[in-house]
């Protein structure tokens, strides 16, 4: 049997802000209120779903002073294959750059 593959987590730091790659980290409640509230595609959505969704991608988080700002996940095989999903930046935190600068973290 093929072993899991567990990811090295990573960050990264651009003064006030980090871009980290830990899970305990996100907040769950902030993703979830952004992703059944803020976006067409997973508007009213359970926090179930987004539970789900979370435990099967590898997660990005954005943080301004240790607050969640941001969002996005990874649908992948650690291999070949990955698909950038669910991407989520606080309205007053747009602008900067961040999502831009996702696939060459």
């Amino acid at each position: 049997m093929i072993p899991p593959f567990v990811p090295r987590l990573a960050s990264w730091q651009r003064g006030d802000f980090l871009l980290s790659t830990d899970p305990d980290l996100i907040d769950v409640d902030w993703v979830h209120q952004q992703l059944s509230a803020h976006t067409y595609w997973a508007k009213g959505q359970s926090r179930e779903t987004t539970l789900r969704s979370l435990a099967g991608s590898l997660l990005f988080g954005l943080y301004h002073h240790q607050q969640q700002i941001g969002f996005g996940r990874l649908i992948t095989d650690y291999c070949r294959f990955a698909y950038l999903s669910d991407v989520i930046v606080a309205q007053a935190h747009r602008g900067k750059g961040w999502v831009a600068g996702l696939p060459n973290a």
